[in-house]
């Protein structure tokens, strides 16, 4: 985004709002908590969709709780559908110039008791996560999915030296198995 040129940077904000973005951090596009559900790209195989139901209720679970505790005068919430791109949800403060500054951004996971979260991945959470000057919380199902079994690391201290909490939440079950 910066390095385009003012005229250029406003029709691509401008797009962008009309398919329902509605603002960019760090040059990530959010969607408002109604919107975001549009613009997700379906799952193509039975696997994909159960992961994806997975990752949409943690995503509705999470968001439910955060619009109980950040009411909307104050507090405006970012998701952002698009995996791997950013941080999963934010929770922007209202500053009185109406611009959102971030109060705390949410990375979520969910993992069964045996699955652990492999190298690659934690290091693109914590450079997700590292961008923002705010709170910073990994949301995973169980203790175990920050052991790497194979290289026998414990992810824990790494996530806290980078500043990041952990939460953990316990496995979303689905009600309609494959």
């Amino acid at each position: 985004m910066r390095d385009l040129k003012p005229k250029e940077r406003k029709q691509k904000l401008r797009r962008m709002k009309q398919r329902g973005q509605e603002k960019i951090i760090n040059g990530v596009p959010y969607y408002s908590v109604n919107s975001y559900k549009k613009y997700i790209q379906q799952p193509k195989t039975d696997r994909e969709a159960t992961n994806f139901e997975k990752a949409q209720k943690r995503v509705d679970a999470t968001i439910e709780e955060l619009v109980k505790k950040y009411p909307e005068p104050e507090y405006k919430i970012w998701v952002n559908p698009a995996t791997g791109r950013g941080a999963d949800i934010i929770v922007a403060k209202k500053k009185a110039s109406s611009r959102y500054k971030p109060y705390i951004v949410y990375e979520l996971t969910n993992y069964d008791r045996q699955s652990y979260i492999s190298e690659r991945d934690i290091k693109r959470y914590i450079e997700t996560l590292k961008q923002f000057q705010c709170k910073k919380k990994l949301i995973v199902s169980y203790e175990e999915n920050l052991y790497n079994k194979k290289t026998k690391t414990n992810y824990r201290n790494l996530l806290e030296d980078n500043g990041i909490e952990i939460e953990i939440k316990g496995e979303i079950p689905l009600n309609n198995k494959f």
